[in-house]
C-alpha cells in the first residue's frame, strides 16, 4: 500500500480527533463529576462549570480565532506571547470583576475556582490558536489528550484527598495548565527577547471583540431550550437538544475540513493573495456537504423522538419544529465559513455588530412572545424564524463583504 496515502489519511484522523475531542470533553466532564462527586456536590460544580464556560467565551475563546489571524504571516513567537499578555490583562479586568459580581449576585459558588479554571482556558485557547496558525495537529493532539489524561487522574486524587466540591474544578485548571506548560515546553513555544507595547492592548482587542460576537452566537443556542420550555413545555426541549446533538454530528466532517484550511486561508488574506475560484471551490465542498445530509438529519431526528423518546408532539407539528431547527443549523454552519473570512479581512467590527443584532431581535421576539401569552407551538415557530431570519441577513451581508473583497 501506498506509504504517502497512509500518511495523509493519518494526517485527516489526527485532524478529525482534534476536531471532536473538545466536544467529547464536555460528556468526560459529565462521566467524572458522577463519578467521584454526590449529587448535591454536582449541582455546584455544573453550576460553576456552566458559569465558567459562558466567561471564557466573553474572555477567551474569540482571542484562538484572532491569534490565528495574527500569526498567519510569522512564525515568530513574540505575537504569539504579545497575544497571551494582552489576553490575560482583558481577562483581569473584564473577567474577574464580572466573576465577583457573579457570585455577589449568588451565580456562582466559589469564585476562586471559577477564575483559575477561566485563566486556565484563556492561555489554553492562546496557545490552541499559535498551533493551528502552524498547522501542527500533533502539537494540537497532543494538548487535548493531555488535558484528557490530566483531567481523569487529578480530579481522582484532589477529590478524593480534599473534602470539597471545588476540588474537583481546580483538578481541571490544573490539568489544563500542566498540559499547556508540557506542549509548549515540547514544541518550542519560548521567546528569548519579548518586549511588551501598551498600543498591543487596543490593537489585540479584537480578541474580546470575537469573543463576545461568539457569546452572541452560542447565546442563542444558549437560551434557546429554556425558553423553549417556558413557551411550549418539556417536550420541545428534546426535540431542541436532539437537533442540535444530531447537526452536530454532522458538522464535525465539514469543521475537520475547515480546520485544515483556515490557517492557509488567513495567510493568502494577509498576503492579498487569496483567489476566488480557491475560496469557492472551499466553500462550496462545505455547502454541498450539509446540504446533502442536513435534509437526512430531519429524518433521522422525527424517526428519534417518535420512535425511541416517544414524545407527544403531533407528527406535522413536530416536523415544522425540526425543518427549522435543521435549516437554522444549517445556516448557522454556512455563516461560519465566511465569518472567518470576514474576520481574516479585517471587520471584526463588522461581525460584532451584526451578531448583537441577531441576539436582540431573538430576545426581544422572546418577551413579546411572553407578553402576548400567544399559543405555544406557533409561538416556538415564531422564535425560531427570528434567528433564522437574522441568520439570513447575517449570511447575505457575508456574501456582499467577500464580493467586495474579490472585486478590489
Amino acid at each position: 500500500m501506498d506509504i504517502g496515502y497512509l500518511v495523509k489519511n493519518y494526517e485527516k484522523l489526527k485532524w478529525l480527533l482534534i476536531t471532536v475531542l473538545p466536544g467529547f470533553y464536555r460528556i468526560l466532564l459529565i462521566s467524572l463529576i458522577s463519578l467521584f462527586t454526590d449529587a448535591e456536590s454536582a449541582v455546584t460544580i455544573s453550576n460553576d462549570f456552566t458559569m465558567s464556560v459562558v466567561l471564557i467565551s466573553l474572555s477567551g475563546l474569540g482571542f484562538s480565532t484572532y491569534i490565528i489571524k495574527e500569526s498567519s504571516h510569522t512564525t515568530d513567537n513574540t505575537v504569539f506571547y504579545r497575544v497571551l499578555v494582552s489576553s490575560i490583562f482583558f481577562f483581569l479586568i473584564i473577567a474577574v470583576p464580572v466573576i465577583i459580581i457573579m457570585e455577589f449576585l449568588n451565580l456562582i459558588i466559589d469564585r476562586y475556582a471559577v477564575i483559575v479554571f477561566v485563566l486556565s482556558n484563556v492561555i489554553y485557547q492562546c496557545v490552541k490558536g499559535v498551533f493551528f496558525s502552524r498547522k501542527n495537529v500533533s502539537g494540537l493532539l497532543f494538548l487535548e489528550v493531555s488535558i484528557y489524561f490530566f483531567s481523569v487522574a487529578f480530579s481522582y486524587f484532589l477529590y478524593s484527598s480534599f473534602d470539597n466540591e471545588n476540588a474537583y474544578l481546580h483538578a481541571l485548571s490544573l490539568s489544563y495548565l500542566i498540559s499547556i506548560l508540557l506542549v509548549c515546553l515540547y514544541f518550542n513555544l519560548g521567546c528569548k527577547e519579548f518586549k511588551y507595547s501598551t498600543l498591543a492592548i487596543k490593537k489585540d482587542f479584537d480578541g474580546v471583540k470575537l469573543g463576545v460576537s461568539n457569546l452572541m452566537t452560542t447565546g442563542l443556542m444558549f437560551f434557546l431550550p429554556s425558553f423553549s420550555r417556558v413557551l411550549g413545555g418539556d417536550d420541545y426541549v428534546t426535540v431542541m437538544a436532539t437537533c442540535a446533538s444530531i447537526i452536530g454530528m454532522v458538522a464535525v466532517i465539514p469543521r475537520t475540513y475547515i480546520n485544515t484550511k483556515l490557517p492557509e486561508i488567513a495567510k493568502k488574506i494577509n498576503e492579498k493573495s487569496l483567489d476566488i475560484k480557491y475560496y469557492s471551490r472551499f466553500s462550496n465542498k462545505i455547502s454541498m456537504f450539509l446540504s446533502l445530509f442536513s435534509p437526512l438529519s430531519i429524518f433521522v431526528i422525527i424517526f428519534y423522538n417518535k420512535m425511541i423518546s416517544k414524545d407527544n408532539l403531533d407528527l406535522m407539528e413536530l416536523s415544522v419544529i425540526v425543518t427549522l431547527m435543521v435549516s437554522v443549523l444549517w445556516l448557522g454552519q454556512l455563516s461560519f465559513i465566511h465569518s472567518r473570512f470576514v474576520i481574516f479581512s479585517g471587520k471584526v467590527n463588522f461581525t460584532l455588530y451584526i451578531n448583537i443584532l441577531i441576539f436582540a431581535i431573538f430576545i426581544i421576539t422572546y418577551l413579546v412572545l411572553l407578553l402576548i401569552d400567544f399559543d405555544s407551538y406557533y409561538s416556538l415557530v415564531i422564535l425560531i424564524l427570528s434567528i433564522f431570519s437574522g441568520y439570513t441577513i447575517r449570511y447575505l451581508l457575508y456574501k456582499v463583504e467577500m464580493r467586495k473583497y474579490f472585486e478590489v
